[in-house]
């Protein structure tokens, strides 16, 4: 890094949109299309028991659905402490 520049913070969303973004500058695709297929078109939250020892515990989890113009859409079910609705938008892995 160069003197006196600024670190970046290392975010797998803004990784992922930045390759996104230069594949989609090699496509010839109307512009709109490749925004719907970049955004997250839906986040479902919900929360489901655990058993921890004798006891039960709630967690909260969330599916993000990215591209919903192929089927079945990619995505997954995100849970556990550090998670959080907004790091759960991110593009799956």
């Amino acid at each position: 890094m160069q003197p006196g520049a600024k670190r970046e913070e290392i975010s797998l969303y803004k990784t992922v949109s930045r390759q996104f973004d230069k594949a989609a500058a090699t496509l010839r695709y109307p512009e709109y299309l490749l925004r719907q297929i970049k955004a997250c078109n839906n986040i479902y939250e919900f929360h489901f028991p655990v058993r921890v020892g004798k006891r039960l515990e709630m967690v909260t989890g969330w599916r993000a659905e990215h591209s919903h113009h192929r089927k079945p859409l990619k995505g997954g079910i995100r849970y556990g402490s550090t998670r959080t609705r907004a790091r759960s938008r991110r593009w799956p892995r």
